[in-house]
């Protein structure tokens, strides 16, 4: 549908636009009747569905409505501009039945209620639920909780304590993938869905956009320390830093877990 494509509107509204322009000019209207584009314009500002196109189409009448044989197009359509007293139009232009350009089709509203999972979505839910890490498992259980209005706050408490303590568990490309379908199938206000994506590590989701990610990729030096740390198979760099820099990547984590802490707070102060 042309609703689902936004590149596309933008591109018929740069159409309208240029149009428009063109049949503002005494010289330039003419090309419009030969065409006939007016009465698609007419039809777009009168009938669309979409209303923010019905929009750029009444303001681009009322600019083909600034020239004489543009105003007599107009005419032929339906369509009546505003004048001065020496016939001069002041660009604002409206149908003479009122009727047809603030008319609208209803739309059939979709309750949530109807809305029905496929088998296929039910098998993608019940394997984003399971992960053989014991770490991983109660992320997920804990993603889920955030949900309920009893557990979300207790299972706030503990991811934020599980980045703080096991923060190589955010860096796995796996296990947000799973987070973001339970994400996709429950109801999440947007501070806690924020809360969420933000106890990940950035480069997660840039090996995600840039597709360096593999289904093999795994967090390597669970539990150590050093330069091994953090380290991702496949394509992250290593970010220990030597005993010398560890007073600085302790500060590092420590504003990490903080910035986090803010999130969480205002996730909190959404659900109440």
């Amino acid at each position: 549908m042309l609703a689902d494509d936004p590149e596309l509107i933008l591109k018929i509204k740069g159409c309208l636009w240029a149009v428009g322009n063109v049949g503002s000019m005494e010289l330039g209207a003419p090309f419009l009747e030969e065409s006939d584009v007016v009465e698609h314009i007419v039809k777009i500002a009168e009938s669309h569905p979409i209303m923010s196109l019905r929009g750029t189409a009444f303001f681009v009448l009322g600019l083909i409505s600034r020239s004489v044989h543009g105003l007599e197009i107009l005419s032929e359509h339906g369509w009546d501009s505003h004048t001065t007293n020496l016939g001069v139009s002041l660009g604002l232009c409206i149908p003479q039945d009122l009727t047809k350009f603030f008319s609208y089709q209803p739309w059939e509203h979709k309750t949530i209620s109807d809305i029905v999972i496929t088998e296929e979505e039910k098998m993608e839910i019940e394997a984003a639920r399971v992960d053989d890490d014991e770490t991983n498992q109660r992320i997920l259980e804990l993603v889920e909780n955030l949900g309920n209005m009893i557990l979300h706050k207790k299972a706030i408490g503990e991811l934020i304590a599980i980045k703080e303590n096991k923060g190589h568990a955010f860096k796995q490309v796996r296990l947000f993938k799973k987070v973001m379908v339970l994400l996709e199938y429950h109801h999440f206000r947007l501070p806690m869905r924020r809360f969420v994506i933000e106890l990940f590590e950035k480069r997660v989701l840039r090996l995600i956009v840039l597709e360096e990610d593999s289904d093999d990729e795994e967090v390597v030096g669970r539990g150590g320390s050093g330069a091994n740390e953090g380290r991702v198979e496949e394509g992250l760099e290593v970010e220990g830093e030597e005993d010398s820099d560890s007073e600085g990547v302790r500060t590092e984590r420590q504003r990490s877990v903080t910035d986090i802490g803010a999130v969480a707070n205002e996730a909190i102060n959404a659900s109440i």
